[in-house]
């Protein structure tokens, strides 16, 4: 074994030194082909050492094997050594975190620029099925490109311009989405249930192995649909993923009114989450007002609900004459919100005694029917009825009950029928349609 050292030449090639090298001569090439045997190369004044074989030729300096600078492996079957650049048309890369050496990424077949007087390297995959793989995050991901900011440690994987990536964060189509932004993170974790996302651009933080995902414009779970606040996802190193502020979440994705907004958002994997968030309920007078669903979650179907509870001090108005205090369901798949409580009349308080009458029904908001046995029970179970009773006490005259007792417990039933309570705004008065006599 011999000592070799290989002086640089400007705007050609850097120096290079080496102990322990086997060197040979190449007679058709008039180059010297050195080999390390127990030590590395050092290059660029000890910043970069090389384990392998270097190619000297008259002005220039190539190299194949390993490749070692500041936390980073390149190995690669050709690297062409500038004396401020390191190119390689196709190779490996694995970077790995200095204080922690479970935080590494690594990914193969890429083409390769390292600028080591801008300390940046620029990678261009060169096939499309190369992944970038994160092994403390259990992620791996698809991209067109990425830049490793050395200094700073940090890559930022996909589109950098601010401009551009504005424009895309409102593309919802994959296919509208350029290739340069396209990069899916895909979950390896099994537990996740293959919980998958666009990201534009992602922000790999070689220290902390933290993954700053920005521009996401949504997130398929389960049958929904979630939209981050300002497009803004992290993801711890151990690969939990922060809980979302004020984000929106589409139920069901084919249905645009099963809409939740300022949603708080702890996604745990593509069926596996819970939250809360606000729902726009509108009557049939067409006035707005706002449910608070404090749960929400999927179900063995693997499909979205929400649920909510309806305080009597703040009932839920349906329509100018029927109120609702108890829980509602909202059920992704069903065109109605479910209601199961007490719905209570609010207006005629001269000829109508108000009382709640139990429901447990699916109602649709544009149409609100209650449905009515001829024996109901109000919020206190007792029992209300919807008939016409003959007194047979002493007097043996007919009366009606609406929503109310009867006068006495063995009154005969006249007239009784199961129907559909309904306000009618036009005529402003209660309605039982439907009804099926006795």
């Amino acid at each position: 074994t011999h000592e070799i050292k290989v002086e640089a030449v400007k705007d050609q090639r850097p120096g290079m030194q080496g102990k322990d090298v086997q060197i040979s001569y190449i007679p058709y090439t008039g180059s010297l082909l050195a080999r390390s045997v127990a030590s590395p190369f050092e290059m660029y004044h000890g910043r970069i050492k090389h384990e392998g074989t270097m190619k000297i030729y008259e002005n220039l300096l190539d190299a194949s094997g390993k490749m070692f600078l500041e936390g980073a492996e390149l190995q690669s079957g050709l690297i062409h050594c500038k004396p401020e650049q390191i190119l390689s048309a196709k190779a490996a890369l694995n970077i790995a975190s200095v204080l922690n050496k479970d935080i590494h990424l690594n990914t193969s077949d890429v083409k390769a620029i390292i600028d080591l007087s801008t300390n940046t390297g620029k990678f261009v995959n060169n096939g499309g099925g190369n992944r970038l793989t994160f092994s403390s995050s259990q992620y791996h991901c698809s991209f067109e490109n990425f830049t490793w900011y050395m200094k700073e440690t940090y890559l930022n994987i996909g589109m950098e311009e601010q401009e551009q990536l504005a424009k895309v964060w409102k593309l919802e189509q994959e296919d509208s989405i350029p290739a340069m932004a396209k990069n899916r993170f895909v979950s390896s974790n099994r537990l996740l249930d293959s919980l998958n996302f666009i990201v534009p651009l992602a922000r790999y933080d070689l220290k902390s192995g933290d993954i700053a995902c920005r521009w996401v414009n949504h997130i398929d779970v389960a049958n929904g649909r979630f939209y981050p606040a300002k497009g803004e996802m992290d993801i711890q190193a151990n690969g939990d993923i922060q809980e979302f502020e004020d984000g929106r979440l589409l139920c069901e994705r084919t249905d645009p009114a099963k809409l939740l907004t300022a949603v708080k958002f702890k996604l745990k994997g593509k069926n596996d989450f819970n939250g809360s968030g606000n729902y726009l309920y509108v009557s049939e007078e067409k006035k707005k007002s706002v449910l608070h669903f404090m749960e929400l979650g999927r179900d063995s179907a693997k499909l979205i609900f929400a649920k909510a509870q309806v305080k009597a001090e703040e009932p839920l108005y349906l329509n100018n004459g029927i109120r609702f205090k108890g829980n509602v369901v909202l059920y992704s798949r069903k065109p109605d919100l479910w209601f199961a409580g007490y719905a209570g009349l609010t207006t005629d308080t001269v000829h109508v005694k108000h009382n709640w009458v139990r429901v447990q029904d699916y109602l649709a908001s544009a149409h609100i029917r209650i449905p009515l046995k001829i024996e109901n029970r109000n919020d206190k179970q007792q029992r209300i009825y919807n008939a016409i009773y003959l007194n047979t006490d002493k007097s043996f005259t007919p009366y009606a009950s609406f929503m109310s007792s009867r006068r006495f417990y063995n009154d005969d039933l006249l007239i009784g029928g199961e129907g559909k309570l309904e306000w009618s705004l036009g005529m402003e008065q209660y309605i039982i349609s439907d009804t099926l006599c006795d």
